[in-house]
């Protein structure tokens, strides 16, 4: 199966999980997949229903059953087994001043310098620790994206603080093939392990009460690109994102434009209307 992943173009973290899946429906029956019925493969999906497993992780392990009786022309194995419709959610967003007090949290230029890119710059945390040396143009201010989950190359905005974090990064750190590499070894990059796990640790200090975590960057580096009015198509192409109803979701978190919409109603004056019937018109004020 590995095999046939990668010769299709899957990314080593879709891989992974897809791998940690048939493993882990190879343990509950400890025998091979190959040797399942359908009914135990649809018993395996309801028990991790039953378990409370997470929208996002149930159809992954869908995506994983699915394709590995694909190539093993088993197909009717999963033909039971029906997914709740998506529930599309609101994808929770940092206003500027948590991520300013965020990055004022941060404990070490290294820190500064990879939470500052990748918020300034909109890339998803796989992209970021991914990147090397040549992937940064100081002069053109933009970083080119090699390796994304879509498996399209694109390039997207260096900002002009995030610039100056990256060079003087460079002179201290000194980093010879990946821009952010692993603690015990300068060839291998940074993990995502360390990434997510020193993103919360600074949230936890900086007070943030928000459930955020790493793709909040993200999230708010587009929302707050929106908010300033920036072209639809053009966050679309920084994102990287294959259509644009992708973008579109944005729009539903930016509600600070929105919500500050005046009501219709406030272009009606009540004061001339007059009277209700024989009743008296008063006029009230509330304290809500």
């Amino acid at each position: 199966m590995i095999l046939d992943m990668r010769l299709r173009g899957y990314s080593e973290s879709t891989i992974e999980s897809y791998t940690d899946c048939m493993t882990r429906l190879t343990k509950e029956y400890m025998i091979s997949p190959l040797k399942l019925r359908p009914k135990q493969v649809y018993d395996f999906f309801i028990k991790l229903k039953e378990n409370k497993a997470s929208e996002s992780y149930l159809r992954i392990f869908y995506s994983a059953v699915t394709l590995f009786y694909k190539i093993e022309n088993k197909s009717y194995m999963t033909k039971s087994i029906h997914l709740p419709k998506r529930v599309q959610r609101i994808p929770a967003v940092m206003n500027k001043s948590e991520v300013k007090l965020f990055l004022s949290e941060c404990r070490s230029l290294q820190e500064r310098t990879v939470f500052s890119v990748l918020y300034s710059s909109g890339i998803r945390g796989s992209e970021l620790i991914n990147l090397k040396i040549p992937d940064i143009d100081f002069e053109r201010k933009t970083i080119f994206i090699s390796k994304s989950k879509t498996r399209k190359q694109r390039y997207t905005i260096l900002s002009d603080q995030a610039a100056n974090l990256l060079k003087n990064y460079i002179i201290t750190y000194q980093p010879k093939d990946f821009l952010f590499y692993g603690f015990r070894d300068k060839s291998s990059h940074l993990s995502m392990r360390w990434l997510q796990a020193s993103f919360q640790r600074i949230v936890k200090r900086a007070g943030i009460t928000k459930k955020v975590q790493v793709h909040t960057f993200r999230h708010s580096f587009a929302t707050h690109l929106m908010e300033t009015g920036n072209n639809l198509i053009y966050i679309q192409k920084l994102l990287g994102h294959t259509f644009l109803s992708s973008t579109l979701l944005y729009l539903h978190a930016d509600s600070s434009t929105f919500l500050k919409t005046i009501s219709p109603l406030e272009s009606i004056s009540l004061k001339h209307i007059g009277s209700f019937g024989n009743q008296q018109q008063r006029s009230f004020d509330f304290a809500i």
